[in-house]
């Protein structure tokens, strides 16, 4: 995509994907890449800081694994909650919820990556928060930081439908 960032990645993609003219190749690979950069934008350390490359200079230990705060964002603490697919209904289950209508209802209503990518970046220093010196992530860790995961992962969820409704409808 031009300018190779994940914003103009996202615009451009959702552009070939609505593209009724390009081919089911393109369009699945486009896809395919919508996914995946929507929810890279919602990890926050993907708008992170430069002089760290986004978490993957900060070496940790993550429950006797040597590696990276950027890499325990990406995957670390989503394998540690269990299966995948008990997280999803989970999350599923809350987004559906009575109480989360408004909530979500503002999620829902921002569409434009530039906003997701200056939310997430405005989120990256908590993601520093609570690491010891030692660079030994802990359960404590962990506790603080699920909830805000959490909610990451289910605004790219809202948001990704909302995109791929914007870009397939009629």
């Amino acid at each position: 995509p031009p300018r190779n960032c994940v914003v103009s990645g996202i615009t451009y993609y959702l552009e070939v994907l609505g593209d009724r003219d390009a081919s089911d190749r393109d369009r699945l690979i486009a896809l395919k890449f919508v996914g995946h950069f929507v929810g890279d934008i919602h990890q926050p350390l993907h708008a992170g800081y430069a002089r760290d490359r986004g978490g993957n200079d900060v070496r940790v230990e993550f429950f006797r694994n040597n590696t990276n705060l950027h890499r325990v964002w990406d995957s670390g603490m989503i394998r540690r909650m269990g299966r995948w697919s008990d997280l999803a209904t989970e999350l599923n289950t809350q987004v559906n919820a009575p109480d989360s209508k408004k909530r979500v209802a503002k999620w829902a209503s921002d569409l434009d990556a530039v906003s997701w990518a200056e939310e997430s970046h405005a989120l990256t220093e908590k993601l520093y928060t609570g690491i010891p010196k030692s660079g030994i992530i802990s359960d404590a860790y962990m506790s603080q930081q699920t909830p805000l995961l959490k909610t990451q992962l289910q605004k790219a969820g809202v948001r990704l439908a909302g995109v791929l409704n914007q870009a397939l409808k009629e």
